[in-house]
């Protein structure tokens, strides 16, 4: 019977060579890698697959980990939903190195996926373009909701744009003398009187 280390670590040597000079693969551990599927820079269109190897390895199915931080914008029925399809795929190839294979099933099948992460998006950007009844803010100003019907969090552009209101934190206040007069030069500027 082979040692699942030796195992590991011939398959740890494949995925390097497989995905040389890939740069969505990246070996986290001897035992951890992860795996950029879909549009690079688009997170509703890509999610980051991180797979885990227990020490009984090929004979059992790896930790497929979802909860990375660049997954934070995938909804929780959609991280479920990949988090499935990929576990179904892993108990069909348990006794094998598998890694490969879950990579590549979540490359080709993206879409299937994905698709309830990007009708989503789609609402979320329709529901921003509509002009609805309580979308008007005090002030004339336009308020976006969240799913949970609250307010959402300000984005930089808006607290960058309230910071240079409030003059850099000073709260309105000037800075002593900012509209002085140089004397001096008002001084030498004046017809001397000579008397």
């Amino acid at each position: 019977m082979a040692n699942p280390l030796d195992d590991q670590a011939d398959e740890l040597e494949a995925l390097k060579s497989i995905f040389d000079g890939d740069e969505n693969f990246n070996v986290i551990s001897s035992t951890s890698v992860q795996y950029k599927c879909g549009v690079d820079g688009d997170q509703q269109k890509s999610f980051l697959l991180g797979l885990e190897w227990p020490p009984n390895y090929p004979q059992c199915v790896p930790v497929i980990n979802l909860d990375l931080f660049y997954n934070k914008p995938l909804l929780p029925k959609v991280k479920s939903y990949i988090h499935s399809k990929l576990l179904t795929e892993a108990e069909a190839n348990v006794g094998m190195g598998m890694t490969f294979t879950l990579i590549d099933f979540a490359k080709e099948n993206l879409d299937d996926l994905l698709k309830d992460q990007t009708i989503v998006a789609a609402d979320e950007a329709e529901e921003g373009e509509s002009h609805s009844e309580g979308e008007e803010a005090e002030g004339g100003r336009k308020e976006r909701k969240d799913a949970t019907g609250g307010r959402s969090q300000m984005t930089k552009a808006q607290k960058r744009k309230m910071w240079d209101r409030a003059e850099g934190g000073t709260c309105g206040e000037r800075e002593r003398g900012y509209d002085w007069v140089d004397i001096v030069k008002h001084l030498s500027q004046a017809p001397s009187s000579t008397a």
